[in-house]
């Protein structure tokens, strides 16, 4: 992560960001943070799948299985979904700082950009409560299932096509685009890389090692209680091994 880190640093060093240098280079950092977003939200199933397998934490037969569904939604708490969003509400908050903190020729994109955030989020923090009161399971016919997984997908497609399209127009307003086009395009592909590296990392693939890391703790202790004595019979270990793959509390 340093080196890729190092190599947006780098590159940033090869453009020309116009008088504006930090709201052009905040506008450039955003349009990594969309685009990563956009790719992680069209993505994040099918790499969960790969990222599972690998692991061994199971698979999915099909990308819309692992849609999250009402009643699971409602087994959680309202706290984390406040507390997954924290990064979203940090960018529109710079955002709106940016828009109304600097004024620049970018300032009118970057206000529409960031009241648009701003709506959507409490749109979305509604659905978000009206979801979890469904409590039920997904729909068992699987044409529903694949028609809502895609519309769904479609629906992120055009929000965070709309907000790259207002960050473009910003940019274009405080900056030099002109004979520069792929070097900035470079800048923003390499941060967007680098934010869905970490959140495959954060996200998927620490939670499952962390799960599977976690029973082979469990099978350990148990491998300790058989050689010491610990289980009366081999009905004793079945019932401690089945407890440990379960999650059911620690074995003795």
């Amino acid at each position: 992560m340093a080196v890729l880190i190092g190599v947006v640093l780098q590159s940033i060093g090869t453009v020309r960001l116009g008088p504006h240098f930090y709201v052009s280079l905040g506008i450039l950092f955003l349009g990594s943070y969309l685009s990563g977003t956009l790719i992680w939200e069209l993505a994040h199933e099918k790499i969960q799948q790969a990222v599972g397998s690998i692991t061994g934490g199971g698979r999915a037969a099909r990308p819309w299985d692992l849609v999250v569904s009402p009643a699971e939604a409602s087994k959680i708490s309202l706290t984390k979904f406040v507390t997954d969003l924290g990064v979203s509400l940090v960018v529109t908050f710079l955002v709106a700082f940016g828009a109304w903190g600097f004024v620049t020729l970018a300032s009118v994109s970057l206000s529409q950009l960031a009241g648009f955030r701003i709506a959507t989020t409490m749109i979305l923090g509604a659905l978000v409560v009206a979801y979890r009161s469904v409590k039920r399971p997904l729909p068992k016919a699987e044409k529903t299932r694949i028609g809502a997984y895609f519309i769904g997908k479609a629906i992120v497609a055009g929000y965070y096509g709309f907000q790259l399209w207002l960050a473009s127009m910003a940019f274009s307003a405080v900056s030099i685009v002109e004979s520069q086009g792929p070097g900035l395009i470079l800048i923003v592909l390499e941060a967007a890389g680098i934010l869905s590296i970490g959140r495959v990392i954060w996200w998927i693939a620490w939670p499952l090692v962390n799960a599977n890391a976690n029973a082979m703790g469990l099978l350990s202790r148990i491998h300790d209680g058989i050689v010491s004595g610990q289980y009366a019979d081999a009905d004793a270990i079945s019932r401690a091994v089945a407890k440990a793959y379960l999650g059911e509390g620690k074995s003795p």
